[in-house]
């Protein structure tokens, strides 16, 4: 039975492809700190003073066949048909979130963190087919995943966990983890690159007047390009010189450089 999800899992992968939106809807979200998605959905995390939601599909139909809120401080999307395949409607969502926990994914799901996933713990479960992009910050992070996965996990952790079983990889390429466990089932990868903070050095950037909307990018040794900042945030930098370029509403407010020493505070004024 199981062999035979993984196939229509494959033939899902083969054929997975973007959604054109002609639609969107909007909605405030009261806080969360963990977050349940299932369906067939492309799922955009950004870091937001206020919690909220964006979800764009081809019809006004199709946002109907899903389920969502919050309760217990865990947002919740599903779709309402328990059984996801080629016949799901994709979705994109968008989720403002001030911190998440705990990430839960089930059925066809592509995750991308538009900025570092930045707080003390981080768990990621997936099943089903799991593609994504995700950059972390963490101090523990632990990420499982079944089925057919295609997952990138980038930045940093103090101790991290890595388990995946089917088919798939998940590269670790630019994880840097002082302490690393892995565990692989099935036609599995995890390429794991041991590095350690070692080389770098931890950056923080403060702005009392940067509002949401807002962009950032970091250019030097090391490029960083965020959709949507909540300042303050930390980052690990090698040393060097680098560039700041802040945008608001669209509009270049600050374009800076800036320099990353070894062994001292890294403190940058943004605006």
């Amino acid at each position: 039975m199981k062999k035979e999800y993984i196939i229509r899992l494959l033939v899902l992968f083969c054929t997975y492809g973007l959604v054109t939106a002609q639609t969107s809807e909007e909605y405030d979200l009261e806080s969360f700190s963990n977050a349940n998605i299932s369906g067939n959905v492309e799922l955009h995390l950004i870091k937001s003073n206020q919690p909220s939601v964006k979800i764009e599909a081809k019809n006004k139909a199709i946002p109907k066949q899903y389920t969502m809120g919050v309760k217990n401080k865990e947002f919740f999307l599903h779709h309402n048909n328990d059984t996801t395949d080629d016949n799901t409607s994709k979705i994109i969502v968008y989720l403002h979130h001030n911190g998440i926990q705990t990430l839960r994914l089930k059925g066809i799901i592509n995750v991308i963190s538009e900025n570092d996933l930045d707080q003390t713990e981080l768990t990621v479960e997936g099943e089903g087919m799991i593609k994504g992009d995700i950059t972390v910050s963490v101090k523990n992070l632990n990420v499982s995943l079944s089925g057919i996965v295609k997952m990138t996990v980038s930045g940093n952790a103090e101790n991290a966990t890595l388990n995946i079983e089917g088919i798939g990889k998940i590269n670790t390429k630019k994880l840097v983890a002082e302490k690393l466990k892995k565990n692989g089932q099935g036609l599995v990868a995890i390429g794991a690159k041991h590095e350690t903070k070692d080389d770098k050095e931890v950056v923080t950037f403060k702005c009392d007047s940067c509002k949401k909307r807002n962009k950032f990018k970091i250019s030097g040794p090391e490029n960083h390009m965020f959709k949507e900042v909540a300042f303050p945030f930390k980052k690990y930098l090698p040393t060097g010189s680098y560039q700041m370029t802040y945008w608001q509403n669209g509009v270049q407010q600050i374009h800076l450089p800036f320099t990353v020493t070894s062994k001292t505070s890294n403190q940058v004024i943004v605006k």
